[in-house]
């Protein structure tokens, strides 16, 4: 009888493991590190959902998107995920542990992808993943900031603004940034004691001098266009502003407590931006009057997660919204119809 308990042991051993093993990546997969998962409440706004799955943590930086997909780096393992915009099921991954450093800002345009790491600015191709140039910018070790500007990309890499061509890869200018805050079509716009100056970018006249207080400009509070003549900026870490460009003077600020970062809605009519209690806001671009349109409360109670990392990014017709402490990706559809 002892005999026969003594080899039957390691059988069950194993199958206590086993099912262990598969109560715990249950447990991964369905409710995410915290214990809770984010609930989609949409009931304050007809605003419908798509899907939602768990990803892996993301890296720094924030997710983009075009109209066919959305785009992630991933901390662990280290990726850069490209997922269906409609689905949400993986569209392609590269593997970025060997020789690659993490990837501070991506941006989409619908052709490629472009990433910038520490040292390197790269494009992929967006349907595929396939690598179409690397350049190098730098040694690292700086501020690292990537722009769309129409046929080129700006990186604002450390103290210089490094112009780089979409279609080859090739640095077509390098200068100082010396007090330069931001570039747009209308302005360049300009720290200077006691405020902000606009400079033509054709002709180099003073456009405009304020006592405006300067916007930031960090990798995770990167001014946005919210069309030719808008910039929607950060006014200290948690106050969200829209500046004028034609005249250097904010049109309106909202101050209170945001956890996400802002996005813009292409079509121009609306801001989206995730408050302290997940809630999801819209707020319009002309006056900045906000309105509740979801919310993502927790499926019970948890302990303050207000160190994690949320994040958003929008395409023409959907946003997609990440949420650091369970790891869940929602997208939702905007402009329906």
């Amino acid at each position: 009888m002892s005999t026969s308990v003594g080899k039957t042991r390691p059988v069950v051993v194993v199958a206590i493991l086993a099912g262990l093993v598969i109560a715990l990546a249950y447990l991964v997969e369905s409710r995410g590190d915290s214990g809770a998962v984010h609930v989609y409440d949409g009931t304050a706004h007809d605003l419908p959902f798509l899907w939602q799955r768990l990803v892996a943590p993301i890296a720094t930086g924030f997710p983009s998107a075009d109209n066919e997909r959305v785009y992630l780096s991933t901390a662990e393992p280290q990726q850069l995920l490209a997922l269906g915009a409609l689905s949400g099921d993986e569209s392609w991954g590269l593997d970025l542990r060997l020789g690659y450093t993490g990837i501070r800002q991506i941006i989409a345009d619908g052709t490629s992808v472009y990433a910038l790491n520490a040292t390197r600015l790269t494009a992929y191709e967006a349907s595929t993943g396939r690598q179409e140039w690397s350049t190098r910018l730098g040694d690292g070790h700086v501020r690292a900031i990537l722009e769309d500007a129409g046929d080129a990309l700006l990186a604002y890499y450390g103290g210089d603004l490094i112009r780089v061509s979409k279609l080859s890869g090739a640095v077509v200018d390098r200068r100082l940034i010396g007090r330069l805050l931001w570039v747009t079509p209308v302005a360049d716009v300009h720290e200077v004691d006691g405020g902000m100056i606009g400079i033509d970018p054709a002709s180099g006249v003073v456009l405009w001098r304020t006592s405006s207080v300067p916007f930031m400009v960090s990798e995770d509070r990167k001014p946005q266009s919210a069309g030719s003549a808008r910039l929607l900026v950060y006014v200290e870490t948690e106050r969200l502003c829209m500046l004028d460009v034609q005249t250097g003077l904010y049109a309106w600020c909202a101050e209170r407590p945001f956890v996400s970062n802002a996005v813009v809605d292409p079509s121009q009519e609306r801001v989206y931006v995730l408050d302290e209690d997940y809630t999801l806001l819209s707020l319009d671009i002309a006056s900045g009057d906000s309105e509740i349109i979801a919310s993502f409360p927790f499926s019970e109670l948890v302990r303050d997660s207000a160190s994690y990392h949320y994040a958003l990014s929008a395409s023409a017709d959907r946003l997609f919204l990440y949420f650091g402490d369970t790891t869940q990706l929602f997208a939702l559809a905007i402009n329906p119809g």
